[in-house]
């Protein structure tokens, strides 16, 4: 794609969510200092979209910047996991699993600011349902709020700690497995190599390993595209 179709998408996606947030070009100007004239420029690809001010505009609009860069079709964190939940789900049944079988038991996650952000209670009908938990958060609050995870110990201490620590927990749980699984490959592909691999005979199976509904559990990442910042940095952007 030429930079000049490239401006020109880049520009009617900014123009969408800008309007889809009820917002005018002086709305916008105002919110990211940008001029007036510099937003129509863009909006009409009369001038490209650099890097910062994709930055800026995406905060300001609450939506991902490789959106407005045009590197990948997820316009905002709650559509991506409106689409991509059930994944972050079946991912989390199964490595709470593997957490209690240590003995260890995640309680809730709760915002550890609430009383301080005065939100309304959640209901908890809504609480298993992953698009619609955080949506009982105000708008205005979801900068301000802050999270933590209530765990139980084997020893029936209950503590605290950020979801982050968590989520960092799965990842190395994942990527454990995965090496494991590459070493065990490694280990044994001298026996297919040299024809000795043991062969599975009809009838000799004493258990079975059922496969895991979710084929994608692994396929997570938010973008697979990583941008340099010099690839577009063009003089005429903003």
């Amino acid at each position: 794609m030429s930079d000049d179709n490239l401006n020109i998408l880049r520009g009617q996606r900014l123009k969408e969510v800008r309007k889809e947030k009820g917002l005018t070009q002086s709305d916008l100007a105002e919110l990211s200092n940008y001029s007036v004239q510099q937003i129509s420029y863009v909006e009409c690809g009369k001038r490209g979209m650099s890097l910062e001010s994709a930055r800026i505009f995406a905060k300001k609009l609450n939506i991902y910047e490789d959106y407005l860069l045009c590197e990948s079709d997820i316009k905002s964190e709650k559509e991506y996991f409106s689409k991509r939940g059930y994944l972050f789900d079946e991912r989390s049944k199964l490595i709470n699993a593997l957490i209690e079988h240590t003995g260890y038991e995640l309680i809730s996650e709760f915002i550890s600011n609430f009383s301080e952000l005065k939100i309304p209670p959640v209901d908890p009908g809504i609480l298993n349902d992953y698009n619609r938990h955080y949506e009982h958060i105000p708008f205005d609050a979801e900068d301000k709020a802050r999270f933590g995870i209530e765990i139980k110990t084997p020893l029936g201490k209950i503590i605290t700690c950020d979801p982050v620590d968590i989520e960092l927990l799965e990842y190395e749980i994942l990527d454990f497995i995965k090496l494991r699984f590459r070493q065990l490959e490694s280990k044994f592909d001298w026996e297919y190599d040299e024809a000795y691999s043991r062969i599975k005979l009809p009838g000799s199976e004493t258990r079975k390993f059922q496969p895991h509904n979710a084929s994608e559990i692994l396929d997570y990442t938010y973008s697979g595209i990583w941008a340099d910042t010099d690839l577009y940095s063009h003089d005429d952007d903003i």
